[in-house]
């Protein structure tokens, strides 16, 4: 178990040890040993990939990849589909209140706008709804019962993937 420790008295990645409230309303915990567990199971891995700018690349098991930056007690950033993802760090003082999740404003839009076309994985057959609810009931975050936000952001997901939606 990792105790909690206020975000300045550590330094660049190591502010990401700890637990978290993700914006899926779940308790996520970033272990020293960079893995994401959640109920004491793994479901993913982060990688520091800017010390001094802490910033992090979440690799979950449900194959979606977060790019994340920390700012005090709070992570936020993008999916590799574009959307929004954060969490406010779960504290002593917080745990008793959960979920308290804000959202963080969002980031200026630079660069190029992003491409309508289908991405790699676009699958256009079926419900997408109930191919997100039955994908989401066997992952060890959302599942068994997935909320229907979960199941929300998985069909936006597949609808950016097949360049129906630009977030």
């Amino acid at each position: 178990m990792i105790a909690w420790a206020p975000a300045l008295a550590r330094d660049g990645c190591d502010n990401f040890l700890g637990n978290w409230f993700w914006f899926t309303g779940n308790i996520v915990t970033f272990t020293a040993d960079h893995r994401i567990t959640y109920g004491g199971k793994t479901v993913g891995h982060w990688e520091c990939t800017d010390r001094a700018a802490r910033s992090a690349t979440l690799r979950w098991n449900s194959q979606f990849v977060d790019k994340v930056t920390l700012s005090g007690d709070q992570i936020s950033g993008v999916n590799q589909a574009g959307y929004k993802v954060w969490a406010n760090r779960s504290t002593p003082e917080t745990a008793a209140d959960m979920p308290k999740l804000t959202r963080p404003p969002a980031p200026a839009v630079t660069g190029s706008p992003q491409s309508n076309a289908p991405q790699p994985g676009c699958q256009r057959a079926g419900n997408w709804r109930q191919q997100c609810q039955n994908e989401l009931s066997h992952d060890p975050i959302a599942g068994p019962f997935p909320s229907q936000g979960a199941i929300s952001n998985c069909v936006q997901q597949k609808m950016a993937a097949c360049g129906n939606l630009v977030p």
